[in-house]
């Protein structure tokens, strides 16, 4: 199943709202996802792992010590939620290390960090349990996000690079769909359904279809 990436974002935004995350951490997780799949990786695995989460409401919380630079949580903290507050303390990275866990599905974490290099103007490097990743001022990737896709981090570190430059050349964004895998899709459509709203008789008379009246 190919989807584009404006298809992509519009039905994983439904599907984020649907497991219960806010509309708008909703439009970032679809941003996020949209970001994965125009750099070449699979975001669907991760972020159906992260809903199947927030849906039995175990193993994840979107709260955590908010103190910047060491935020920590008794669970797997939700990528999504630590990604937005990422975003808005951007800033902060000039100075300070981003310390942070355990993190569910750290792969969803790299858009956002990419978002605070390009707010910046900087190089960041995203640690998680050691693998190490740069994102460069532009926000694009220097090497392979699949490093990042395990299910838990331990720990995860966001800084500003240092050093030299890595020798893997930065891989720009792609305008292209993706392919996906019908298991996948089938484990976000769920939730994306759960945001239809159910149809009625009066809906039917004055919205869907020709009704009860038809002038053709």
């Amino acid at each position: 199943m190919t989807w584009s990436l404006n298809e992509l974002e519009a039905e994983t935004r439904k599907a984020v709202r649907g497991a219960g995350l806010s509309w708008g951490l909703s439009e970032e997780g679809a941003k996020a996802v949209r970001w994965l799949a125009a750099h070449g990786a699979d975001p669907l695995p991760a972020l159906s792992d992260v809903l199947e989460r927030h849906d039995q409401r175990e193993k994840i919380t979107p709260v955590f010590d908010a103190v910047f630079g060491h935020w920590h949580a008794d669970a797997s903290i939700c990528p999504i939620t630590l990604g937005a507050t990422l975003s808005d303390y951007a800033d902060r990275l000039t100075t300070d290390t981003l310390v942070a866990g355990p993190v569910a599905r750290p792969l969803l974490l790299a858009p956002f960090v990419a978002a605070a290099a390009r707010i910046l103007k900087r190089s960041l490097e995203l640690d998680v349990n050691g693998m190490r990743l740069t994102l460069d001022e532009k926000g694009d990737p220097a090497g392979d996000l699949s490093i990042l896709d395990v299910p838990d981090a331990s720990e995860v570190r966001c800084a500003i690079a240092r050093g030299q430059p890595s020798a893997v050349p930065a891989r720009p964004a792609s305008t292209r769909g993706i392919e996906t895998d019908p298991q996948s899709w089938a484990r976000i459509a769920s939730y994306v359904h759960r945001t239809y709203v159910p149809a009625s008789e009066r809906s039917r008379r004055e919205g869907a279809g020709a009704g009860m009246i038809d002038n053709d």
